[in-house]
């Protein structure tokens, strides 16, 4: 892949701003909840003795995988990886939509329920708006000097 030169147009700024915030958000929350998912993990994969040390590094896991699209649209101007958050917003549709029906009334599933999908739909949205579209469809060259 080619690195991305140039200034990025607003969306793209805006876009990996909100991941990168939801993912750190997501990341200091799990700090608080080691004990709660350290049960959830030994119910949901038994097969592998969850200490508190493998709960962190599977929550620096996941933070790392919420920075991969933010890497790919900010670094090398991906195409491909707009299309796959396209295709993964359809979770955080789901959660929306559900959480949205139920009608929450406990305010601390207010922010994984309602905030986190429609800032994550929003990220995904902007993404698609003409100047962020020009900006990823630049052809991009290679340097020659780079091979010499």
């Amino acid at each position: 892949m080619k690195m991305a030169r140039g200034p990025r147009p607003w969306p793209i700024h805006t876009f990996a701003i909100i991941l990168v915030l939801l993912g750190i958000t997501g990341l200091g929350a799990s700090f608080f909840e080691i004990e709660e998912s350290l049960v959830v993990l030994q119910q949901d994969l038994p097969m592998i003795e969850w200490t508190r040390d493998y709960v962190i590094v599977a929550n620096f896991s996941l933070f790392t995988i919420v920075l991969i699209p933010v890497m790919a649209v900010w670094c090398f101007a991906s195409r491909i990886a707009r299309l796959i958050m396209a295709v993964m917003c359809v979770l955080p549709i789901l959660a929306l939509g559900s959480a949205l029906f139920i009608g929450l009334r406990d305010d601390d599933l207010l922010f994984g329920l309602v905030v986190d999908p429609a800032l994550t739909i929003f990220a995904t949205v902007i993404l698609y708006l003409p100047s962020s579209s020009r900006w990823l469809s630049q052809e991009r060259s290679l340097d020659p000097t780079v091979f010499k």
